[in-house]
């Protein structure tokens, strides 16, 4: 990351859900809980899944530890000071350093709606907003100075980035990015770009968290592994075709933008599910690259490919319909070994 940034050595992790089987999936974090893994999440795409918020406000009263929040939520399908409101009212539900949001431009859940994702400039906006707020500071809607007196938490903001200038953003801004994929050259690209960002604001990345949230099937079954997580390199392709309509191919990653000229269309309605009809140009390599697949040996290996990389925190996106059993495993038979 060069002189002068110092990041996280830190290995944590997280586990991201769907929003459903709200009982279910309680059961799930309580596993994690009780496990020592950092963080669980769910995604925030409201006609596709259930309202996240809900959930977190089961986990927060049936948990300890594990802290909980959006992955992601954006500045479109709720106004901003309605999601720091909720993100500080879950702080003191659960606790101070137990509540987090994952904030990016918007995907599935304006997509759905027929919108296009936000501006960077909102999302910059956006996130200064959010941390003000909801650790009781004031700032400016529209002309007005708003506050929540009551808000005593301070929550941290990850910024979900992919192309150089939201990576910038994230730098700038957040308390830590969220790349989603796990290729280790992918990541080494976007951390140049956050330091660069970083390095712009004045910023020396003390303690900021680099965050690999991707699909995870741990199995010796490989076959079954790469038919279950087939839908992640097809969510990834949203974000490497924008950018390669906004960039030339090589001012980006070969490993993020090979073979993404086969993509064809992409239904939001079939959005992160293994049998959608848009995965046809998904190849076995990008699941393997993009992703934490194989025996718990094999995703060992992977993770300490990651933690080279600059990552700080590993989560997995466990959205099979054995996802209880996969969290059991990543828990007992992955996470274990750092523990």
């Amino acid at each position: 990351m060069g002189e002068g940034v110092a990041l996280s050595t830190q290995h944590n992790f997280g586990v991201i859900y769907n929003a459903r089987e709200p009982h279910e999936t309680l059961k799930a974090v309580q596993l994690l809980d009780r496990a020592g893994l950092d963080m669980a999440g769910t995604y925030d795409s409201h006609f596709i899944w259930e309202e996240p918020w809900v959930f977190y406000s089961m986990w927060a009263t049936n948990t300890k530890r594990v802290r909980m929040g959006p992955f992601v939520t954006n500045p479109l399908t709720r106004h901003i000071t309605v999601t720091a409101s909720l993100a500080a009212t879950l702080s003191s539900v659960a606790g101070d350093g137990r509540v987090f949001i994952g904030f990016g431009r918007g995907d599935s859940a304006v997509r759905t709606m027929g919108k296009k994702p936000a501006s960077l400039g909102e999302l910059e906006q956006s996130v200064g907003v959010l941390k003000s707020l909801t650790s009781g500071g004031k700032t400016k809607i529209d002309g007005t100075d708003v506050s929540f007196p009551w808000a005593k938490y301070k929550v941290p903001v990850y910024v979900a980035a992919y192309g150089p200038k939201a990576l910038e953003v994230a730098g700038r801004v957040g308390d830590g990015v969220i790349l989603q994929i796990a290729d280790p050259d992918v990541i080494r690209w976007s951390l140049e770009h956050v330091k660069k960002g970083a390095q712009a604001a004045g910023r020396d990345l003390k303690g900021f968290e680099v965050i690999s949230a991707s699909a995870w099937y741990i199995t010796g079954d490989i076959e079954k592994a790469r038919k279950e997580i087939r839908w992640f390199p097809a969510m990834v392709s949203n974000h490497a075709v924008d950018l390669l309509r906004k960039y030339p191919a090589d001012q980006l990653p070969a490993a993020l933008v090979r073979g993404m000229e086969k993509r064809g269309g992409y239904d939001y309605w079939e959005h992160a599910r293994p049998d959608a009809h848009h995965l046809g140009f998904v190849t076995d390599d990008m699941i393997d690259r993009f992703s934490v697949i194989g025996t718990p040996e094999q995703a060992v290996s992977k993770l300490e490919e990651l933690w080279k990389a600059g990552v700080t925190n590993a989560t997995a996106y466990v959205l099979s319909p054995d996802y209880l059993e996969q969290s059991e495993t990543i828990a007992n038979r992955v996470v274990s070994k750092y523990r």
